[in-house]
């Protein structure tokens, strides 16, 4: 008969104790119990109990030969007579055995002294994970690393063809230091010597942490990937405080696991980090395809979450959770119809339509593409500031574009008109430089009111502000030549007044950002917004001033591309207009360490190697200039400001040689990029 004793810190009934889970004690050497209740087993002491299971009892022992503190798992006497058990226990002893891996709990000695079987094992001298838990609300990155480490462990077994089989907190041991320690191989596989052990039909595991698979009592399809699952699991009830399955019963929580989709994390706990919540539902996935392939890349994600990079499972698209639950949906009402006979088929069939539009319609269905719209955006919006990022380099951030392209096209497919998706599109469409296209968008938004009205004004006023911007290039070419008196003072309006189109557009932009920054409390666009609004009323000093400003209370705004453009273009107007030739040119100078940090991610635009050229033709860069106007050449043939500006460079080149008296190119006429 099989031994199963309730886990008093068990989180449900479906949680069964663990030999070998509980190896902790505060107690050390052989005195630790009175010599007349200890009992030998070989040259062990057995002084403690520490925890009983299904295989038999774990007991701190004293190793007398090497005098140490260790770990003694015990299958009693009438186990050894049951053959099954007694050849499972001894294959768990084979498996650990093998295992050498400083997060896996060690096997020290495998004996028989009389009717006792024993394995011998590491102490380890902590607590569980199922305590660390129960202590209080966790601290999450302190446990992720924990789940990273044990995913490390798995993928040294899994490498050794030996797949655990019951990973949950209660065999996820903590020692004194924090460090994690995955213990208890009891049910462990190794792949290739499957016998009657582990045949299909047999459940083996800890349902609440059982995969689909092994809830099915599919013992042909686990796999490492069953590992996985419920390592994911684990960590779900690190973000949640509970596992993804539960119920009253064994059977219940068996059910539930192989038919029930898993509640999202952030749906039980608000503000759950969104790539913990995809990492975590990757592992939980149904078929174990979708799962990480390795418990490896399982690792390396978490590590990337810890680090800040961008982690490399994408959330599952509303769209493909929608057609399993309509799938789902289909199944249930057609075997309906079947049992109530074919009267109720097109009464059935006109629900599950309702249905399919209904959840299409609902605002909740949206919520996970945009926000990882949002979360793409704001990481192409400052593109490089992550080591990934930058080893990714431009095919990096073509991926990431392509990603944003699938995103929105999906949700304009099924709803074209939904207020949060057109805006989604036209602040897309302003990142690709094409602005008209997003106002045309945002246009739209009268016929189907809704969406955010702050989110919008901020990409009208941004769209708004690019059109400006580039409508300017010709004035800011223009003062390129423009004779300033030394020490003389002059207002750029004087010079070079906003044409009409100009106005247009700088009076709406206004307009638009004024509504966004009155709208709410600042965000991560706040500070950003507040240059281009001092750039289109032509404050320029002011946005250097800005800049400044925003480094003290958000360093954020230094990795900011867009911000970048805007002080980069204000501090070239505020240049040119200085009458003091030295403040001039440092002016310039700084002007241009803010367009360097937009050459990754600008590299393909024509605009940018325009206006480039313009700031260091001013400055004066000439040869420098020269290239820049080149490379928008080559990407904008048709691009007139180019073409006049390298010509000019040219002309100042040649005039340069001439006071020279020589045809050598002038040493100090361009600097190192």
């Amino acid at each position: 008969m099989r031994e199963e004793l309730k886990a008093p810190d068990s989180p449900n009934a479906s949680t069964v104790l663990s030999a070998g889970a509980l190896l902790h004690s505060s107690g050390t050497g052989p005195s630790a119990l009175p010599a007349s209740t200890a009992r030998q087993v070989g040259h062990f002491l057995l002084m403690e109990e520490l925890g009983r299971g299904a295989m038999g009892i774990v007991y701190r022992g004293w190793d007398s030969k090497l005098s140490r503190v260790v770990a003694v798992k015990v299958l009693s006497g009438l186990s050894l007579l049951d053959e099954s058990r007694a050849a499972r226990f001894r294959r768990e002893a084979q498996t650990a055995a093998k295992l050498r891996y400083p997060c896996i709990v060690q096997v020290h000695e495998v004996g028989e002294a009389g009717d006792l079987a024993y394995i011998v094992m590491e102490y380890i001298e902590g607590a569980t994970l199922r305590r660390h838990l129960q202590s209080g609300r966790p601290d999450v990155r302190k446990f992720v690393r924990i789940v990273k480490q044990i995913a490390e462990a798995l993928d040294s077994a899994h490498r050794l063809g030996v797949v655990h089989r019951d990973v949950k907190p209660e065999n996820i041991l903590i020692d004194a230091n924090g460090s994690p320690y995955l213990g208890d191989f009891g049910l462990a596989l190794e792949v290739g010597t499957q016998t009657r052990l582990t045949m299909s039909g047999v459940l083996l595991g800890t349902p609440s942490y059982m995969s689909p698979e092994q809830a099915a009592g599919d013992a042909d399809r686990v796999s490492a990937s069953t590992d996985l699952y419920a390592l994911g699991a684990v960590l779900y009830e690190v973000l949640t405080g509970v596992p993804p399955h539960q119920g009253k019963t064994v059977h219940e929580v068996v059910h539930a696991v192989g038919h029930d989709e898993v509640v999202r994390p952030s749906a039980r706990v608000p503000g759950v980090p969104r790539e913990l919540e995809t990492i975590c539902l990757k592992c939980l996935e149904r078929d174990p395809s979708h799962r990480y392939a390795t418990a490896a890349a399982l690792a390396a994600d978490l590590g990337r979450y810890l680090s800040g990079e961008p982690i490399q499972a994408h959330a599952t698209s509303v769209f493909y959770r929608w057609r399993k639950k309509l799938a789902r949906r289909k199944a249930r009402l057609f075997g309906a119809a079947v049992i109530a006979a074919a009267l109720l088929v097109g009464t059935l069939l006109t629900i599950d339509s309702w249905s399919a539009r209904t959840w299409m319609r609902t605002e909740m269905t949206l919520r996970d593409s945009m926000a990882r719209v949002e979360d793409d955006m704001v990481s192409l919006e400052s593109w490089g500031r992550r080591k990934a990022e930058q080893e990714a380099g431009d095919a990096g951030y073509a991926a990431k574009l392509r990603e944003v392209e699938d995103l929105l096209r999906q949700g304009s497919e099924s709803l074209p008109d939904h207020p949060d998706l057109l805006v989604a599109r036209a602040r897309y469409q302003v990142l690709m430089g094409r602005e008209d296209d997003a106002l045309s968008l945002l246009d739209r938004l009268d016929r189907h009111p809704g969406s955010s009205p702050r989110l919008a004004s901020f990409v009208r006023g941004w769209a708004l502000y690019r059109k400006y911007a580039r409508a300017k290039e010709e004035p800011a070419a223009r003062l390129i030549h423009w004779p300033v008196p030394n020490g003389g003072a002059v207002r750029l309006e004087d010079i070079a007044p906003d044409t009409l189109e100009e106005a247009s557009y700088s009076s709406q932009g206004l307009e638009a950002l004024r509504l966004y920054l009155e709208s709410g409390p600042p965000d991560a666009r706040a500070w950003r917004v507040r240059l281009a609004f001092a750039y289109m009323q032509n404050h320029f000093d002011e946005v250097e001033t800005l800049y400044d400003q925003a480094l003290q209370e958000d360093e954020g705004i230094a990795w900011d591309l867009e911000a970048h453009w805007v002080l980069a273009q204000a501090l070239y107007f505020a240049a040119v207009v200085k009458p003091v030739e030295a403040d001039r040119l440092a002016t310039l100078e700084k002007a241009l360490t803010h367009m360097v940090p937009l050459e990754p991610r600008m590299r393909r635009s024509a605009e940018y190697w325009a206006w480039r050229g313009i700031v260091e033709h001013a400055a004066p860069r000439h040869l420098d200039a020269i290239d820049s106007c080149q490379r928008a050449l080559e990407l904008d043939p048709g691009h007139t400001l180019a073409a006049h500006n390298r010509a000019f460079a040219f002309q100042c080149l040649e005039k340069e040689k001439a006071m020279r008296g020589d045809s050598a190119s002038p040493g100090d006429s361009s600097k190192p990029r």
